[in-house]
């Protein structure tokens, strides 16, 4: 699978009724997810996330908004992924753009306990704030 190069070059993933697009901003992944997550597609969504955190150096910003759905093997899938990048290196983390902070995906990731480790946003810039002052700590 191709890297996500720097510089606005996007690359398209498409599975079943889902669209996975991914970039390079300011030294971390965004992977934009359009359409459903559903128990068919999470292979493919797991193989993009392996992918992606397989390289670089970054954290990984996922927008997921807006999400109606989310089975617990995407779920899992993005646990998975941010396990990877906290085993190449601690600092790096998964941010997830949850939109609305009464949206689906949001009120899943409180539900779920999993808010301190998939930090929710509101939107990339957001993610992308957080991550800019994580890294001038470290």
């Amino acid at each position: 699978m191709a890297t996500a190069a720097e510089g606005g070059r996007k690359h398209v993933v498409s599975a079943y009724d889902l669209r996975m697009t991914y970039f390079k901003r300011q030294g971390h992944t965004v992977l934009v997810l359009d359409g459903e997550l559903g128990p068919y597609n999470w292979p493919d969504v797991r193989a993009v996330l392996s992918s992606l955190t397989s390289e670089g150096d970054g954290s990984l910003i996922v927008v997921a908004e807006p999400q109606t759905y989310l089975d617990a093997s995407n779920l899992g899938a993005l646990v998975g992924a941010m396990k990877t990048l906290r085993e190449t290196n601690p600092t790096r983390t998964v941010h997830v753009v949850t939109g609305e902070p009464n949206s689906y995906l949001n009120r899943l990731l409180r539900t779920a306990g999993l808010t301190r480790v998939l930090p929710p946003h509101g939107t990339s810039d957001d993610g992308l704030a957080t991550l800019a002052g994580h890294r001038t700590e470290s």
